[in-house]
């Protein structure tokens, strides 16, 4: 505790100093210490200071490459802390790390750190979470945002920018999020689908995604239960959840206009959608 108490001195103290360009040892010191906290439930050291300070350290400051690469090997560790976990303190490790990742991969496109092979065990880690992550909350009382599909759909977009990046990556991500689009037990009502999604035209610019392939995905999207008279309660919560994020993930993706003819599967889908 005591620990942690310092660090969130020293990071306070950088934030009132407005984040400045740090030597090399203070800012490889100072990484470390933000990455020490950031699992925490604490949402002021957690949101405020230490993923500010990993930010603005990874993107903007004077780290050195050592100190990114253990950056890197923390975070992607992390995404497996605790996965399948639900409703527990772990879920700030996994949901922060995958910003840090994506700090990471923002930097690496515009100076190279890491090989392929390290890309793709990052990408295919990232799917992994993404298909298994069990701890869906949004908004968390009392200790801030958890929102893992947000902050795994900013992963997947700065990931989505890299020369690494290929087709196989693209259908790997669609079929880690296809199960989402009908998640029965969270309703889906902070933004996560619109953050999801990003990663999509990205993949189509690059060529990684083609229109038709796109398409031809939306037609293979899970089924939503039908309505059945005489029901359980508790099945029909469940159809309601189902339906209610199909629908607000089938809005994030048209609004996205990526072309006409994906905004016309997109309709097909709705229109399809059992009452």
């Amino acid at each position: 505790m005591r620990l942690q108490e310092a660090i969130r001195d020293e990071l306070f103290r950088y934030r009132e100093a407005g984040w400045p360009h740090l030597p090399v040892s203070k800012a490889d010191a100072l990484l470390g210490d933000a990455l020490q906290v950031l699992p925490t439930p604490d949402s002021e050291l957690r949101d405020v200071l230490a993923m500010t300070a990993c930010e603005t350290l990874i993107e903007g400051g004077n780290c050195s490459p050592a100190a990114l690469k253990d950056a890197f090997r923390i975070s992607l560790q992390r995404l497996h802390d605790g996965l399948g976990e639900s409703g527990t303190d772990s879920i700030f490790g996994r949901s922060f790390s995958a910003l840090v990742l994506a700090s990471l991969l923002r930097r690496d496109c515009r100076q190279p750190l890491f090989s392929k092979e390290e890309w793709k065990t990052l990408f295919s880690a990232a799917c992994t979470q993404l298909s298994k992550e069990r701890d869906l909350r949004g908004y968390v009382k009392g200790k801030g945002w958890a929102h893992a599909l947000a902050h795994f759909g900013d992963l997947f977009e700065a990931a989505a920018h890299s020369p690494f990046c290929a087709a196989e990556h693209a259908d790997s991500f669609l079929s880690a999020m296809a199960p989402l689009t009908a998640e029965a037990h969270t309703f889906f009502c902070h933004f996560e689908y619109d953050r999801l999604l990003r990663a999509i035209p990205v993949f189509m610019q690059k060529g990684a995604l083609s229109e038709k392939a796109l398409c031809a995905w939306i037609t293979t999207l899970p089924p939503i239960w039908p309505w059945k008279s005489g029901e359980p309660e508790e099945h029909l919560l469940l159809r309601t959840a189902m339906r209610f994020n199909r629908v607000t993930f089938l809005r994030a993706l048209f609004a996205l206009e990526l072309s006409p003819a994906v905004q016309n599967a997109v309709r097909a889908a709705c229109k399809e959608l059992p009452e």
